[in-house]
């Protein structure tokens, strides 16, 4: 965990998950956060009873900095409030789903920017492949 977020990039989503209750008690939905970074090799998952923003602010801490690279969750924008240092950022696979959604409606311009995204997916794909530094990693992202 201190690792990840001493990394300066913190990628974090929720999955929603069914759990068991209990004998005679109904199932319940609960939450499992999963925080990684590009710069780590760790990952940290968070189980949580509800979506609260509560848990993101208790597992961050008292101070953090960097970026927050999330799906748009309301509750990152009240984690980036209290904390001047972190700015949030949005995750291209989450605006990719968007403009699919939108191939109904405009289709020629929803298909322009799929295009453009596929673009980016292809950089950060070759840098993987490459096993890229994060210098090398933000050159190719340049070019």
């Amino acid at each position: 965990k201190r690792e990840i977020l001493g990394c300066g990039v913190l990628q974090l989503d929720d999955t929603p998950i069914q759990c068991q209750a209990g004998k005679g008690a109904e199932n319940f939905k609960a939450h499992l956060w999963t925080y990684t970074s590009p710069l780590s090799r760790g990952v940290v998952f968070d189980f949580a009873l509800d979506w609260g923003h509560e848990h993101v602010a208790a597992f961050l801490g008292e101070k953090i900095e960097g970026c927050l690279v999330g799906d748009g969750y309301a509750g990152f924008g009240v984690s980036v409030q209290k904390y001047p240092a972190l700015t949030e950022a949005g995750c291209w696979a989450h605006v990719l789903r968007k403009f699919r959604d939108a191939m109904k409606e405009s289709p020629v311009e929803a298909l322009r920017m799929v295009r453009r995204i596929a673009k980016l997916f292809d950089v950060e794909r070759e840098a993987v492949e490459k096993k890229l530094e994060p210098e090398a990693v933000r050159a190719l992202r340049a070019d």
